[in-house]
């Protein structure tokens, strides 16, 4: 049986997805930003908290993720460093 609760965030999920497919580009461009920068972010904490695993899992999305930024941005060879620190 589904909760309220859990049928409220399954419907704000799908009402958000069904509308991505119309953000302008910006918008979509400042989300993978702000998405990045939350990703490192908890990477960071899980790596102070020596949650080795789960930093990794963070930063090799974040890889997947810098790899599709410029090439001239910084952030994949941050990642990348982040990443080197852990293991």
């Amino acid at each position: 049986m589904r909760t309220p609760l859990a049928l409220l965030t399954l419907s704000t999920v799908l009402f958000l997805a069904a509308g991505s497919a119309q953000v302008k580009s910006s918008t979509v461009e400042t989300s993978t930003l702000e998405t990045w920068k939350a990703t490192e972010e908890a990477a960071a904490k899980a790596s102070k908290l020596a949650h080795f695993a789960e930093a990794e899992k963070l930063l090799l999305a974040n890889q997947k993720l810098a790899e599709t930024f410029s090439p001239k941005d910084a952030r994949l060879p941050l990642t990348l460093f982040d990443l080197a620190q852990i293991y």
